[in-house]
């Protein structure tokens, strides 16, 4: 109960909504009282909670509880009174600091022990912070949430549309996403011009698969690793549109490979990565289908997959050093490595 406890302390002080109500219409507080959380129920009256209509006598009847319990509680109910405004919001970086001593009061450096929010696996220290940029956090409050955003300490090497785009990004108001603003119609336009571009280019070179090179263009976009970096709802939207996209290129019949040829080639999975998994030990070809068994994996990093035990304890000796500093990146496409 302890552990429930702390989770209800943290999310009241966090400005959680105390006056939710659950499926039987009553409150949280309500069953506080039933549970004589002392504690929790002055907490929740101090941050707006609704006082509940108990009545001592039938409190003591109905919950078995001692009369000296209920009388506190009901003293507690009757004497704390509501907060105004609402006491201040701890930051949630843990710092022990007020918010608004803390992240809300300016761009706050991004911690270079932190996992870099590139998605690398590596620390920030060792990846991005090494760029000509600088990572910072700030607290947003539309979202109420802290996000990060980079901003680079130097112009050179940039090119004037893109120094002209980047001022535009600057300008805007409304965050979509950790690192990404709402960009405008015209800055869409471009990005996916210049997306289509390097694809035609990686076509040409026979770097790219041509359904993939179809998927950018639609999707204006290209898959990459993205798990643990946005929410479950996120990666099997991301990994819907881009199969979809696929789908399409297979109904034009412009390709002369069968659909699973093309499909386990080109198709993603909610991690991000291929959706038909290769057996990744050396000299085995071994592709996953739509029938098939599914690939064993690493248990220790989770990211590298094999088709049977005899090929993940062949392969052990190489990637035993990356697996023990869970330093593995998820198998992508080809192209999209040759993209970013």
């Amino acid at each position: 109960m302890e552990r429930y406890r702390k989770i209800a302390r943290m999310l009241i002080e966090q400005h959680a909504n105390v006056n939710v109500p659950t499926r039987d219409g009553s409150h949280a507080i309500y069953w506080a009282c039933w549970g004589l959380e002392f504690d929790i129920v002055e907490l929740m009256l101090e941050h707006g909670a609704q006082k509940p209509n108990i009545k001592q006598d039938e409190f003591v009847r109905a919950s078995g509880y001692r009369a000296a319990d209920t009388a506190r509680m009901g003293s507690i109910v009757r004497r704390t009174k509501r907060i105004i405004p609402r006491p201040p919001r701890p930051c949630p970086c843990w710092s022990g600091k007020l918010l608004s001593d803390c992240h809300a009061s300016g761009p706050k450096p991004y911690p270079p022990e932190f996992l870099c929010v590139c998605g690398s696996w590596k620390t920030f220290r060792n990846c991005c912070a090494r760029g000509n940029f600088g990572t910072y956090e700030s607290w947003f409050e539309d979202y109420k949430r802290i996000v990060f955003f980079s901003r680079r300490n130097s112009d050179e090497g940039l090119s004037e549309e893109m120094k002209r785009v980047e001022r535009n990004m600057q300008r805007q108001k409304g965050m979509r996403m950790d690192g990404c603003v709402v960009m405008s119609e015209e800055d869409l336009d471009m990005q996916a011009r210049h997306l289509a571009l390097i694809g035609e280019a990686l076509l040409e070179r026979g770097d790219a698969d041509p359904a993939f090179v179809y998927g950018v263009k639609i999707i204006n976009s290209f898959p990459r690793p993205w798990d643990k970096q946005y929410s479950k709802l996120e990666c099997e939207s991301r990994a819907e549109r881009w199969n979809h996209a696929i789908d399409q290129y297979i109904d034009l019949k412009t390709d002369s490979r069968t659909r699973l040829e093309i499909e386990q080639q080109n198709k993603v999975g909610t991690d991000g990565g291929l959706l038909y998994k290769r057996c990744e030990a050396a000299g085995c070809t071994h592709v996953e289908g739509p029938q098939s068994e599914k690939m064993k994996f690493c248990g220790r990093c989770k990211r590298k997959f094999y088709c049977s035990t005899e090929c993940q304890r062949g392969d052990w000796p190489l990637h035993k050093t990356s697996a023990r500093r869970a330093a593995t990146c998820r198998r992508c496409f080809p192209a999209s490595g040759r993209m970013r």
